[in-house]
């Protein structure tokens, strides 16, 4: 499969799939002459890989978990190792969220002083 097609399959754009390519997450990919192969085995890891940017994994950890998949085929892998890289995730986001929420918190003050000083209050 051509990567137009594997495009279509997976719902990702061919940019999105070159760029998955060259930063190493498709492994080695069959070639037919210039032309990128897309094996059945490749759309599920196109796939995965849209998954976990969807769950906004960065790319060395979606390269763990890859290594991690493959480790385990044609069985799932251990759920012990796939919590991991969930509670992992987790983590981060909440402690996004908190940064967010400090984030937000400062930018009320400055609107709260803004606002005051439009108004006369502050000198």
């Amino acid at each position: 499969m051509r990567i137009g097609e594997a495009a279509r399959s997976t719902g990702l754009t061919v940019k999105a799939i070159r760029h998955y390519d060259a930063v190493g997450l498709l492994g080695t990919l069959d070639r037919d002459g210039t032309y990128r192969d897309f094996s059945k085995e490749d759309i599920e890891r196109l796939n995965l890989i849209a998954h976990c940017r969807n769950l906004d994994f960065s790319v060395p950890e979606i390269l763990e978990l890859i290594e991690v998949v493959s480790r385990a085929k044609p069985a799932c892998p251990d759920p012990e190792e796939m919590l991991d890289f969930v509670d992992c995730r987790i983590a981060s986001v909440r402690e996004e969220m908190a940064r967010l929420q400090q984030l937000d918190e400062n930018l009320e003050r400055v609107r709260t002083y803004l606002r005051s000083r439009r108004a006369g209050e502050v000198p």
